[in-house]
């Protein structure tokens, strides 16, 4: 009976399941400060907390006080991105300690107090001034574009960076301004053709050849009265509507402003700053006309527009010195041209089977919208026409242009196959984003319309539409689990060498992905052997070739920047040599620029990528010297 007794209560014993732990106390604290770069609070602002991990994406927000203080209590251990917003401002988080950098998440254990966790913001600034004429009378309903000095692919650029319009005392302000550096300018395009829709109506033609690929951004209006009825031809600029001038002589016009040009202004911008004052007046000048006849192979040639611009922004179109759209016989004229070196583009863009193109919104900010039909399996079709284009470079000197000659030519196009190096399952064409290929322009610069390229329903092909020649790179955003290993062409890797595209077509190119990253992790110390949270690994290559001219973004360079722990990881990077080096992330801005790539050599360790490894490197932080 007793033994009977002791195997009831062994066998009720391992019945019982063990007792489970308590779960994590929910008493954590996160508080601290959002501050502008000098220090001073930033009240009002909205921070929001929300877990770096796992897929509640549940988000909790707070405004700070008038000390710019937030706090966040009854938090569970565990990974946290702590950002701050507001209107007016960049928007910022946790350790970010420049304008253009990253933070990092914040990591807080049980019953953890994480005080003193600040956000530094930058404040929007805004730009402000006057353009009146020769007789100090103001210029009503003109436009002002602002651009900004940045690296592009490893050179200085002018892009695009806000605009707006005079009101009736000749007073702009273009507000939103990011801290950096400017140039205000007025593009002082002269517009011109033989339109024969009313507004609103504007034919496919001449919106496929408004799409800003290779050229300026489309500007217009159509309360302005710039597309003309009844077939009348129209001239307007920053002077108006007025009848045609005539087609042999001179013509007093404005001509633009921009940097070099008289009555451009350049500057930099603080955070929070706003500048006054920054007035142009507009002199008048003898321009002159340039006028010949556009032919297509295919078609006719009328309602196409072609594009003046200065021959220096060829690469960077920012702005039309003028335009002129063709009659029903091809025939066009550029009016207001001052003498000069011009490039005269035209760029008609292809579309898929059944698409349209339509104004989305008008103005210096203007998008045309394709309305593209899909194919099965959810990918855009292909255009199947090519894409029309011609580039003539003219000069201008006393006396007008006449009689040019442009014919349109087929731009080429590209394809290859994709191949799969690895033991894991294939991606299938479901599995790769419709813009996962991409034909990069070499020198970085991002049109409005940049080529498509569309990968194959059997994720082992893809080819591109027809595209405006020029120097290519072939990027590459595999599916996950996917890292981009070669892009072979007539036996050459071109990773780092870019595309000739010209008059052919070009095939056979050979995509080799790999299952197996090659990457470089590691820790980063600072003088007192802690982790330098504040830090950021910049990683570039060996070979200065390639800190240049490598397109919108380089597969060979990275600013990985530390985490909560003191640890970095780089991006897959492909075979070769790399410098690498850590240095505090409010001193790595424009890092990018060779010169100063030239003095982080000199202080950079020196490390090897290998294809399907990833390698460990310890790190001390360093001051750029």
């Amino acid at each position: 009976m007793g033994l009977l007794f002791l195997c009831a209560l062994l066998l009720q014993g391992a019945q019982t399941p063990p007792a489970s732990p308590p779960p994590p106390a929910a008493d954590a604290l996160i508080f601290g400060r959002v501050l502008d770069p000098a220090g001073a609070p930033v009240a009002a602002a909205v921070v929001s907390l929300q877990s770096a991990r796992g897929s509640n994406l549940s988000t909790t927000r707070v405004l700070t006080d008038d000390d710019g203080r937030y706090f966040f209590d009854r938090l569970e251990p565990g990974l946290y991105n702590v950002l701050a917003t507001k209107m007016g401002w960049v928007d910022s988080s946790v350790g970010k300690r420049r304008v253009d950098g990253a933070g990092y998440p914040v990591s807080i254990a049980e019953h953890d107090r994480k005080g003193n966790t600040n956000i530094t913001m930058w404040k929007l600034g805004a730009l402000s001034g006057t353009i009146v004429d020769e007789l100090g009378e103001p210029l009503v309903d003109i436009e002002v574009r602002a651009v900004r000095r940045t690296l592009v692919s490893g050179t200085r650029q002018m892009v695009f960076a806000g605009s707006a319009r005079t009101d009736d005392r000749g007073v702009y302000r273009i507000s939103g301004v990011r801290p950096g550096e400017y140039t205000v300018f007025v593009p002082a395009t002269v517009m011109s053709g033989a339109m024969t829709f009313p507004p609103g109506g504007a034919p496919q033609e001449w919106l496929r050849t408004m799409t800003g690929e290779g050229t300026a951004p489309m500007s217009f209006d159509f309360d302005a009265g710039v597309l003309g009825r009844n077939g009348t031809s129209f001239v307007r600029s920053v002077l108006g509507v007025a009848s045609t001038p005539p087609s042999d002589a001179p013509w007093l016009a404005v001509p633009p402003s921009f940097a070099g040009v008289v009555g451009a202004a350049s500057f930099t911008i603080a955070s929070g700053q706003e500048r006054i004052g920054i007035d142009m007046m507009l002199r008048l000048t003898t321009t002159y006309p340039v006028s010949g006849t556009l032919t297509m192979p295919e078609g006719s040639a009328a309602n196409l527009v072609l594009h003046l611009m200065s021959a220096s922004l060829e690469s960077f179109p920012l702005f039309d010195v003028a335009t002129a759209a063709t009659d029903s016989a091809g025939r066009f004229t550029f009016y207001g041209v001052p003498p000069g070196d011009y490039v005269i583009r035209v760029v008609r863009t292809p579309l898929a089977p059944g698409g349209l193109l339509g104004i989305a919104s008008s103005g210096a900010n203007a998008y045309v919208m394709a309305n593209d039909r899909e194919r099965p399996g959810g990918a855009s079709a292909l255009p199947t026409e090519p894409l029309w284009h011609v580039t003539q470079r003219v000069a201008v000197s006393n006396a007008p242009v006449k009689d040019l000659q442009l014919t349109l030519k087929p731009g080429p196009r590209v394809s290859g196959r994709i191949e799969y190096a690895g033991a894991s399952v294939r991606p299938d064409g479901k599995a790769w984003n419709p813009f996962a290929i991409t034909l990069d322009h070499a020198n970085g610069y991002v049109s409005r319309n940049p080529p498509r390229v569309v990968p194959g329903a059997d994720g082992e092909s893809f080819a591109s539409a027809s595209v405006l020649p020029g120097d290519y790179y072939v990027r590459v955003n595999p599916p996950a689990g996917w890292y981009l290993k070669s892009v072979v062409w007539q036996g050459h890797n071109i990773i780092d060498a870019p595309l000739a595209l010209g008059t052919n077509d070009v095939t056979d190119i050979v995509v080799t992905l790999s299952d197996r990253p090659a990457r470089i992790e590691g820790d980063v110390y600072g003088a007192d052997d802690q982790p330098a949270l504040s830090s950021t690994v910049l990683v570039f290559p060996v070979d200065q070739d390639l800190w240049t001219e490598y397109g919108r973004v380089s597969p060979r360079m990275d600013a990985a920047r530390v985490n909560h722990e003191g640890k970095f990881s780089t991006k897959t990077l492909v075979d070769g040599s790399y410098y690498m080096i850590a240095v505090a992330d409010e001193t790595a801005f424009d890092w990018q620029d060779p010169a100063t790539l030239a003095k982080l050599a000199k202080q950079s360790r020196q490390v090897t990528v290998r294809d399907g490894e990833t390698s460990h490197e310890n790190l001390k932080l360093e001051k750029i010297k």
